[in-house]
């Protein structure tokens, strides 16, 4: 089966709208910039169920 690995990531950060005095408001996260698609090698990777639908790889 098909798996998409990322290979370049980006993180960005938003500060969480109406959250004054509840600690820290502010939130980063990864964001995938590319990714790499080929045959997944269950002798390393946990490949999972295969799934439908598109195999393209989404990027920003």
């Amino acid at each position: 089966q098909q798996t998409c690995t990322i290979k370049e990531v980006t993180y960005e950060t938003i500060q969480l709208p109406n959250c004054t005095g509840h600690g820290d408001t502010v939130y980063t996260y990864p964001v995938a910039l590319s990714c790499e698609c080929g045959l997944c090698h269950t002798d390393s990777t946990d490949c999972g169920s295969p799934t439908f639908g598109s195999t393209d790889c989404p990027t920003k």
